[in-house]
């Protein structure tokens, strides 16, 4: 009896366990297809198929397997870890997030360098970068701006007040090439840094110059440095794969050259050190020095290590098809000017870089995906990201070290009409009041007629003799400052007269067309703006301007004789 007894209980035990295993099993199951609905991993693995695609023939080109070789490119671009960080954390809470209007919005300035003078506009390296990377950005769903907005012979200021006018607000990347103009002036490159940081982004910082091969011509059906080749085409079958431990590995690398040797030293450890980690500051440039990693240990400049040509037993892509312009052996172009090969290469190297960022990235949301806790719920997870990216978002000075402009205070607010330009709500053109008498708009491209189709052109306001006036609504004063700035006519703005009509009443609010249709009737106010001093020979500063309000400001020709010429270009709002 006691044994049935035994029995019958064992059988019910056995039942028990089988059901609450199977409902577990059932409950996991359900759980499963609840985290994997989160996120859609076959769109991770279809983007990592990509990076591996544009990181290979990155690593082939350059023949990264050369450690010899790799010296001078990871000693010309690398990166602390929080600096990769940074990146990492926002592209995650964005594939995360998964919304339908994600972007990663990038935004290049500079100078004739960036802007790709002497070559095709197609080859300057930002487009080289986004060539190579937007795919992979596609897969995730986001969408990938490269907003190149460089100009060629321009002022740091007013260009560099005039990121967000020109290549759009919130951006996620900036950089800044104008070393030429500007590469001492410790004001300068911290005010970029302040500018990323209130933008959310982090700052490249690229030096101007470079160097041209002179090699022999390549024996190669097609050159390695040519945007033809491929390892399939030159018969490489061995394939380079950013594996997790690739990645992890090369962030590893990036800190431990950034750490002996950071590449642009000359613009962020001798300006600010390192209170402005906040932005992750990095970038590219051939002077960059290596203490002790580079040369076995004997320490150098990456320009030393660059390799020979290829015919004195150098990499494969140092021939003399590195030194064409335009790919086009009969161009021309001045000398402190990258060929294409070169844009090439400087494309390609932020392009590997980023390949092992984003690969990181997804590495990274594979494994918290199998975190329960993590991925209870998409916001959870987006969370978690933010919060990742915040902590490193380590506050700025409140001051700024080598300066005390209102350039140091907030985000400044500039209209101008240079092209390229992809935020219409900042047009100079947008705030003009009416039809200005005397003024004529002129859209300036030096390169009219150049072959190779230049983005960079300069519109502005124009005006020859005494009395045109011209007038700017003017609104979101919040330092007291307004700078007006006048390419391309140096110093044509000394001889000006300024009046303000503050808090001045308008019927609609401002928007291109109604500013362009409203007549503008002088109010008894109106006051001659008496504190005013010159910033450079482009522009003036107006200060003592109400903060806040609607304002109307005039500009009234003074001219010391019947032609000079007076001209806008930008105004700038602090």
């Amino acid at each position: 009896m006691m044994l049935r007894l035994v029995i019958c209980l064992a059988t019910i035990m056995l039942v028990f366990v089988a059901a609450a295993t199977a409902h577990q099993h059932q409950r996991s199951h359900r759980h499963g297809r609840r985290l994997n609905s989160i996120v859609d991993t076959s769109k991770l693995s279809k983007a990592l198929e990509l990076l591996d695609d544009a990181a290979n023939l990155i690593y082939q080109r350059f023949e990264f397997h050369n450690k010899d070789w790799f010296q001078f490119f990871i000693e010309s671009s690398n990166m602390p870890n929080y600096g990769w960080d940074l990146i990492k954390y926002k592209l995650a809470e964005k594939i995360v997030r998964g919304n339908s209007d994600e972007q990663y919005l990038m935004i290049f300035g500079g100078t004739s360098v960036t802007a790709g003078h002497d070559n095709y506009y197609n080859q300057s390296y930002p487009f080289v970068f986004e060539r190579r990377i937007k795919k992979a950005f596609e897969a995730l769903g986001i969408k990938l701006l490269v907003h190149n907005i460089a100009q060629g012979a321009n002022n740091c200021r007013p260009s560099d007040h005039c990121y967000n006018a020109m290549g759009g607000d919130n951006a996620d990347f900036m950089s800044w090439e104008q070393s030429f103009n500007c590469g001492r002036s410790k004001d300068v490159m911290e005010f970029m840094a302040r500018y990323a940081y209130w933008n959310g982004a982090v700052i490249y910082y690229v030096a101007s110059g470079g160097f041209i091969p002179d090699c022999a011509a390549s024996k190669d059906p097609i050159p390695w440095i040519s945007e033809d080749w491929s390892p399939t085409k030159a018969g490489i079958t061995h394939k380079y794969h950013i594996s997790a431990d690739n990645a992890t590995s090369y962030r590893q690398m990036q800190e431990d050259w950034y750490n002996d040797g950071n590449s642009v030293s000359r613009f962020t450890n001798q300006v600010y050190g390192g209170l402005y980690k906040a932005v992750g500051p990095h970038g590219y440039s051939v002077w960059g020095h290596s203490s002790t990693l580079c040369n076995n240990g004997k320490g150098c400049n990456a320009l030393d290590v660059k390799g020979d040509c290829y015919e004195r037993g150098g990499p494969h892509w140092m021939t003399k098809e590195a030194a064409y312009y335009a790919m086009d052996p009969n161009a021309r172009g001045k000398n402190w000017h990258p060929t294409a090969g070169m844009h090439l290469m400087r494309g390609e190297q932020l392009a590997y870089n980023y390949a092992h960022i984003l690969a990181d990235t997804i590495y990274t949301i594979q494994q918290d995906l199998t975190n329960a806790t993590l991925a209870s719920n998409r916001s959870a997870l987006v969370d978690y990201y933010h919060q990742k990216w915040e902590a490193l978002r380590i506050p700025i000075p409140e001051n700024a070290l080598h300066s005390r402009s209102e350039e140091t205070k907030l985000l400044p607010t500039c209209f101008t009409d240079f092209k390229p330009h992809f935020n219409p709500a900042n047009l100079l053109s947008s705030i003009v009041l009416g039809q200005p008498e005397g003024w004529n708009y002129k859209e300036v491209n030096e390169f009219q007629g150049s072959a190779y189709g230049y983005g960079d052109t300069r519109p502005f306001y124009e005006a020859v003799g005494k009395d045109k006036e011209i007038h700017f609504r003017i609104s979101n004063v919040r330092e007291g400052v307004v700078r007006v700035c006048g390419y391309s006519r140096k110093e044509s703005l000394a001889h000006a007269t300024y009046f303000l009509d503050p808090n001045y009443s308008f019927p609609e609010k401002s928007s291109a067309t109604a500013n362009k249709a409203f007549k503008y009737t002088p109010t008894d106010k109106r006051i001659a703006v008496s504190v005013k001093d010159s910033v450079g020979d482009e522009c003036w500063r107006l200060a003592n301007i109400p903060v806040g309000g609607d304002h109307v400001l005039t500009l009234k020709t003074e001219p010391v004789n019947a032609n000079h010429m007076t001209s806008i270009s930008h105004i700038v709002v602090f």
